[in-house]
Formats: structure tokens, sequence, C-alpha cells
């Protein structure tokens, strides 16, 4: 799930919800929502700044895990 990929990405860049809040320009609340509602809500603006903030592609950020 989205939100599981999000937290998995976070925790390996060893970044608290905090950290990642800041780097995105949202509220640590907003990251905890992500990651327990896969990311609804979110704006392409907030796609791109999490990829850039975990350093990941939107590519790699968006693709499914098979």
């Amino acid at each position: 799930m989205f939100g599981e990929k999000i937290k998995k990405l976070r925790k390996q860049r060893g970044l608290r919800q905090e950290d990642l809040a800041r780097k995105v320009g949202v509220s640590r609340c907003t990251i905890a929502t992500w990651e327990s509602q896969d990311g609804r809500r979110m704006s392409v603006t907030h796609f791109v700044a999490l990829a850039a903030a975990l350093g990941v592609s939107l590519e790699v950020l968006l693709r499914e895990e098979v």
C-alpha cells in the first residue's frame, strides 16, 4: 500500500514524521494521515515534494510493488 511505502522510505532514511513534514512543507499530522490513509488528498505538488524529500523519483514513489 502507498502509505506503507511512504513510512518505509521515511524510516529507511532515518526521518521522523516531523522531519519529513518540514521537508515537504506540511504538518506532522498530514504525514501521519498519508501513511495511514494511503496518501488520500495529496496534490501533485505534494507528490513531487515528497519524492524529493525522500530522495526517490516519482516513478519509484508511485510504482506498485509486485
